[in-house]
């Protein structure tokens, strides 16, 4: 803050009676403060009670010789200003007024008692027009009481460094000597009599801390700054990490389920929970055939109960998550020690009318259970009876042992992609972001002018990818429990790397050389593009100097730096460090300006190990973007019954997406050599 008090030069002093000299000054802008409490603190101005008038002292001190004048105080703007009058009374005042017209600053300080105070430890608050970051003190409710005059710092750097101070009190009682050394940083159980007798000269007269203290004050100073700033950066993420996830869930739900959505955002499910959320949720909606009860009689349908078991034995994360608690209590007391295959194929023929009471090995003997358990037209069976469909329940497993895997793998592709939703296997054309939008004021006819779309469109298509596999004979006769989870997560994570290779490999990197080009205006290169202050310096520049196809400055901000893993550690570096070590001999540390600026993006897809790239956020402006048919973000697994040459059960997967290039100015490219 820059709140200092303001004197009539010398020449334009006005008096009153020869003894009074007019001031004004801003004793609080507003921001926040560092009080030594344990947290920085902001006092909200709409809070205080404001007197019309009140004292001015020197150094806070409440004492008669002290005051040396009333000032008028207003809160205007999100921050309290004064104006008054110094009265020439005593040297105290005499003193202040003849430095002031000397050309010397002198600082503003108020005092105030606390009335009500709070302390915000997450998420934000807004305060004095402004927004501040928690762990933050909040004082909601104070008194101001006086208005003091104290000297500015012992030298140019923290004269310009210190800002006005603003002394709170409890009850009433000003700021004690403790904890005025508390606020400059000073340990008192260090100080040797002598020091604390200079200090406490220095508390009395108001004026700051000597030099032989000042190293001790900056590092803490240094320190605290760095600590608020590293809360401040944490604050940020943990927003940003949540905007996106609420926003991932959004996408994922596309409309559909809302009351699902909304839950799935209010209890902080991640997007792999909201994913298992949304299934069951469609899953539900289809016309299902009657559910029968356990034996136990828990009133837990049959096929959930079943499905639990599935999610224990495959030991899936969090599964509890996914059932009730008649459900969860049911399973375990049936299938305390998890459920096999051919258990879980029994359970289900039986519910269908299966008349045997132990597994049958043959193959004539399986094929029956099956018949039973996964009905078309099995013996005295049909499909529109049925009171349990294993397909649907292993399928429900499926899709959960699925999101998981799919989950595991990268999804770099989601920082810098626009996720958009296909209705159908149709070609998808977007216009750019860019053309004749310019407003012109309008006419006295009323006339408003149409704006023009530029000529350049951008395609995308939705296709089908997809891969069959089979729990085989050999399975079944094994009692294979892993049956469950292997082929599932075998097929999220194939569906994840089908999406991963068609976005990198066979659309990003298999179009670099016609995307950025030096003509376009978004590529570099030479010994200047590497990746470092000076490349980024450069880049950052290129960046911004493109210009839209009307010749109009593109206005998009550059967000996020994608680099691939050779370049990771620096990547990091530059948006972690505070400083950076320069190219002279002397390896000094210089501060980097683009600290917490750019988010970096690490992904194993790109060939080179020097290219780099920044790029805009995707909610801005799309350099890539991603369609899912219908919204859905993951691949589905459906089962059924082996064809009759085979025995056993089918599971398929498939995904349907389309990737496709989309704004080139949205992207600059490094080469970095």
């Amino acid at each position: 803050m820059d709140d200092f008090i303001t004197i009539t030069a010398a020449d334009e002093v006005q008096a009153a009676n020869g003894d009074k000299t007019k001031i004004e000054g801003v004793a609080y802008s507003g921001g926040t403060l560092s009080l030594g409490w344990e947290h920085p603190a902001v006092v909200a101005i709409d809070g205080m009670d404001i007197p019309d008038n009140v004292p001015l002292l020197t150094g806070h001190e409440n004492d008669a010789r002290t005051r040396i004048g009333v000032v008028n105080v207003t809160a205007a703007g999100n921050r309290i200003s004064i104006a008054g009058e110094v009265i020439e009374s005593n040297d105290l005042s005499r003193d202040i007024i003849a430095q002031a017209k000397a050309g010397a600053d002198w600082q503003l300080s108020i005092g105030a008692a606390v009335e009500a105070r709070e302390t915000i430890t997450e998420g934000t608050i807004e305060a004095n027009g402004r927004t501040f970051y928690a762990p933050i003190i909040l004082v909601s409710k104070s008194k101001l009481r006086e208005v003091s005059v104290v000297p500015v710092g012992a030298d140019s750097e923290t004269h310009m460094r210190v800002a006005a101070s603003f002394n709170l009190t409890n009850g009433g009682v000003i700021m004690d000597f403790q904890a005025w050394m508390k606020t400059h940083g000073i340990n008192a159980a260090e100080l040797t009599a002598a020091q604390t007798a200079t200090l406490k000269a220095c508390y009395e007269s108001g004026e700051a801390p000597p030099k032989e203290f000042k190293a001790e004050v900056e590092t803490v100073e240094v320190a605290a700054k760095a600590q608020e700033a590293g809360i401040q950066a944490t604050a940020e993420q943990a927003v940003k990490a949540e905007r996106k996830r609420v926003s991932e869930i959004k996408a994922l739900f596309d409309g559909d389920h809302p009351k699902v959505e909304d839950s799935a955002v209010a209890e902080g499910l991640t997007l792999e929970a909201a994913s298992v959320k949304l299934l069951e949720a469609i899953r539900a909606a289809r016309p299902a055939s009657p559910n029968i009860n356990t034996g136990a009689g828990s009133g837990a349908p049959e096929s959930k109960v079943l499905e639990a078991a599935a999610c224990k034995t495959g030991m899936l994360n969090d599964y509890e998550k996914g059932f009730d608690e008649k459900t969860l209590e049911a399973s375990d007391k049936r299938f305390r020690s998890g459920i096999g295959l051919q258990e879980m194929l029994l359970e289900a023929a039986w519910a269908n009318g299966y008349a045997g009471r132990k597994f049958e090995r043959s193959d004539s003997g399986m094929r029956e259970i099956l018949s039973y358990a996964m009905p078309k037209t099995g013996p005295g069976v049909q499909a529109a009876f049925s009171t349990l469909s294993l397909p649907n329940i292993l399928s429900n497993v499926a899709n959960k042992f699925l999101v998981r895997s799919f989950n595991s793998v990268e999804s770099a592709w989601r920082r810098i992609a626009k996720v958009s939703t296909a209705t159908d296997f149709k070609q998808i054309t977007r216009n750019a972001l860019s053309g004749n939008f310019t407003f012109l004021k309008m006419g006295a006819d009323g006339e408003i002018k149409h704006g023009t779309t530029t000529e350049t469109q951008y395609t995308n298509q939705a296709d089908t990818y997809a891969r069959m596999y089979s729990i085989t004979r050999q399975d079944i006769i094994n009692d294979d429990t892993n049956a469950f989870s292997d082929l599932p997560m075998k097929i999220g994570r194939g569906g994840a790397l089908a999406l991963n290779t068609q976005f990198w490999t066979n659309t990003f990197v298999a179009n670099l050389a016609t995307t950025f080009t030096a003509g376009r205006g978004n590529y570099s290169s030479g010994a200047g593009s590497a990746l470092a202050i000076a490349g980024l310096d450069a880049a950052i520049i290129l960046f911004r100097d493109q210009t839209d196809p009307d010749s109009n400055p593109l206005g998009v901000e550059p967000r996020v730096l994608l680099v691939p893993t050779a370049l990771e550690a620096t990547a990091l570096s530059l948006y972690q460090s505070t400083t950076v070590t320069n190219g002279t001999t002397s390896k000094q540390p210089d501060q980097n300006i683009y600290a917490r600026r750019f988010d970096p993006v690490v992904t194993t897809y790109l060939t080179s190990a020097a290219q780099w790239y920044l790029l805009a956020d995707p909610a801005d402006m799309p350099h890539i973007e991603v369609v899912f048919l219908n919204g859905q973000q993951t691949p589905i697994v459906e089962t059924a019954d082996a064809d009759f040459n085979q025995l056993g059960i089918q599971l398929r997967g498939y995904y349907d997406f389309g990737v496709g290039i989309q704004e080139y100015r949205a992207a600059v490219q490094s080469n970095g050599s």
